[in-house]
């Protein structure tokens, strides 16, 4: 049996596609180990291209057709198997050591349960 990722990243996707591939991106080659953290992304729609990109390198897809943002990541967390959930819009990037340094602050401090950085 696979050990379960210690963190997740969701990265919402809302009828915007064009900065989507460089969000996953920077969440893909983060600093931190691989085996540490898994990458979901949840949209509202299909693109072969992106599709296959993000299959291919290890994503998890979810397509939510309906409903609001809120309820988009209500339904993503049902697929989060970490214990630390981060998000990611589809505009905007990760730094590259930014999982690491959630990772190391979580398993420093056992009582933390947020961070906003």
């Amino acid at each position: 049996m696979k050990n379960n990722p210690y963190i997740s990243v969701i990265i919402t996707a809302y009828n915007r596609k064009e900065f989507l591939l460089d969000a996953f991106n920077s969440a893909l080659n983060q600093t931190l180990d691989r085996s540490k953290y898994e990458i979901i992304v949840t949209k509202n729609f299909r693109d072969s291209k992106i599709d296959s990109y993000i299959k291919k390198n290890g994503g998890k897809l979810i397509f939510f057709e309906e409903g609001s943002i809120g309820e988009q990541i209500a339904d993503a967390l049902e697929y989060a198997r970490g214990e630390v959930i981060c998000f990611l819009d589809d505009d905007d990037l990760f730094m590259k050591e930014k999982l690491e340094y959630i990772y190391n602050a979580f398993l420093e401090d056992k009582s933390l349960i947020y961070i906003n950085n």
